[in-house]
């Protein structure tokens, strides 16, 4: 079953056996089943990057990693309560620190930030939303609306892609520090 294969593929990444891995991922990734399987389709993609990443093959690595992050974000968008997001996306940051790791040294330095953005965004969010009841000092605005900019650029890179897309996060990201650099004077 799909299931029984990834776990065997899972282990043999985790103790980096990449190469016999790499067959039982990409069976796994051809069926199209696998998309019905939440939790273990992200994870492949995920493993399948790690594979591709270990044999240098960094754009493809990349392109796993990118699509692992999508369909996390698409699961985490049909979860109900709140509670069961934070919960679901406790363990995924992996993922997006892979893809900033690669990104970064890749020197794609803007993509590379706004992954991070929009993981730190997520993080945010779900604390935030975990948090019952917090108050909030009146000297701490500026500190909370240099932290909602920085927040809001997240949520602009998770909901859109386009090109104006991302000329509108680069605005938002470079108000954000601007923001910072202000509070700090």
């Amino acid at each position: 079953t799909i299931s029984t294969k990834f776990q065997v593929s899972h282990a043999k990444v985790q103790v980096d056996r990449y190469a016999a891995a790499k067959p039982f991922l990409d069976e796994i990734l051809g069926n199209e089943e696998i998309k019905a399987l939440a939790g273990i389709y992200w994870a492949a993609l995920y493993d399948r990057g790690r594979i591709a990443e270990h044999e240098a093959k960094l754009d493809d690595a990349v392109k796993y990693y990118r699509s692992a992050i999508d369909e996390i974000e698409r699961q985490r968008s049909t979860i109900n309560t709140e509670g069961a997001k934070i919960g679901f996306f406790g363990d995924k940051q992996a993922v997006y620190q892979a893809l900033v790791r690669l990104l970064f040294q890749s020197g794609k330095f803007e993509d590379a930030f706004l992954i991070g953005e929009r993981s730190k965004s997520r993080a945010l969010v779900d604390m935030l939303a975990k948090k019952q009841d917090f108050h909030i000092a009146a000297q701490n605005t500026e500190k909370i609306n240099q932290l909602l900019s920085r927040a809001q650029v997240g949520e602009v890179a998770l909901t859109r892609n386009t090109a104006a897309d991302t000329e509108l996060t680069t605005k938002l990201s470079q108000r954000s520090l601007s923001t910072g650099t202000a509070e700090k004077a």
